[in-house]
């Protein structure tokens, strides 16, 4: 198997405060992906003395635009748990240095490590993303936390729950859930969410089902109206996002006409999803 070029970057990675991971990850081009790949998984797996199938478990294969992606986000210290890991950037130019010095590198690397090394250094300098230790789960808990404090005065809150899985219903989505007092959901809604809330929140059921008797959209106004005008923080939650094949403007549109504050909170469509678990290029 002849590749046209190579380069091998061996990355120590911080998956905690204490402890750190490494691993090594390989690029390169060739003529033809597949017969590429399975050589290079018998070489790895010949050298280590194990099974091809217990290497493909440990193994991450990206190709194409998502192996170009995948190098840009580790050279912006964005693939890291914890930013301000100075050190990745520097094993990704030592790495590509020293293939470069071995003549491995050919002009499609060059050309891709060296946008990439500008790139992640212009990242760092621009967005100040070294000026301090920081995880990335306390970063997105900070935005959180702002965000939910410009929430406050909104009667109005309208949210996309997500595709369906729980666990795609956006973290913002969840902890302004927390907030409301009255939840008029969707039939598309997972009833899971709808488990989770507490017992003092009151469930407003405005499901539309074909040939099933249904809450028609005039009725749902009213119904957001009647409760933000009590006093009331209601959280309208939809399935998927509110304005990608819902009415989701709809109900904006009558609330500004009634004077009454909202919000909304975006949320993952099964137009992007589906596709996606459907391995759908």
């Amino acid at each position: 198997m002849e590749y046209r070029s190579c380069i091998a970057v061996p990355l120590s990675r911080r998956t905690s405060f204490a402890t750190a991971a490494r691993d090594i990850e390989i690029y390169y081009v060739c003529a033809d992906n597949d017969i590429a790949y399975n050589w290079l998984g018998g070489y790895l797996a010949d050298y280590h003395n194990i099974s091809r199938s217990a290497l493909h478990k440990v193994v991450s294969n990206y190709r194409c635009t998502a192996a170009v992606r995948h190098l840009f986000q580790v050279a912006a210290g964005t693939e890291s748990m914890f930013f301000r890991e100075h050190e990745i950037l520097g094993q990704i130019r030592e790495a590509y240095y020293h293939c470069f010095s071995c003549d491995v590198t050919h002009s499609h690397l060059n050309r891709l490590f060296q946008q990439a090394l500008a790139t992640g250094k212009q990242v760092k300098t621009l967005t100040n993303i070294g000026g301090g230790r920081a995880s990335i789960a306390s970063i997105a808990l900070a935005r959180i936390n702002q965000s939910a404090g410009e929430l406050s005065g909104k009667r109005i809150l309208v949210i996309g729950a997500g595709p369906g899985e729980p666990g795609l219903f956006t973290a913002l989505g969840q902890a302004t859930l927390k907030r409301c007092d009255v939840v008029v959901f969707d039939a598309l809604v997972n009833m899971a969410l709808i488990g989770r809330l507490s017992d003092r929140v009151r469930r407003i059921y405005v499901g539309k089902r074909p040939g099933q008797p249904s809450t028609r959209q005039e009725d749902i106004n009213h119904l957001l109206e009647q409760e933000a005008k009590k006093g009331y923080t209601v959280a309208r939650l939809k399935g998927g996002d509110p304005f990608v094949l819902g009415r989701g403007s709809e109900e904006i549109e009558y609330l500004g006409r009634c004077g009454i504050r909202y919000e909304i909170i975006p949320g993952v469509t099964s137009a992007l999803t589906a596709p996606a678990w459907a391995e759908y290029p």
